[in-house]
């Protein structure tokens, strides 16, 4: 692995505010999916190395690319 990059490098390379990373770290918020496949460039990730393969193959309950509320006491 490379070295550490600082909350707000990381942000600015993204395109999002430093709220908004910090929100997506606390799973407060999911990114969309255009942010994710930049955060997944600057680490060199791809697709098999941040799912899981699941009989489900339908879109999420709490889909990323909308501006749902979640807090840790909602239901899926």
């Amino acid at each position: 692995m490379g070295e550490p990059i600082a909350p707000k490098v990381f942000a600015v390379q993204v395109g999002i505010s430093r709220v908004a990373v910090s929100r997506i770290e606390n799973g407060k918020a999911w990114p969309r999916s255009e942010t994710l496949k930049r955060m997944m460039a600057i680490f060199e990730l791809d697709w098999a190395q941040v799912a899981e393969v699941g009989p489900n193959a339908g879109p999420h309950p709490r889909m990323p690319d909308t501006n749902q509320k979640w807090s840790a006491s909602s239901s899926l």
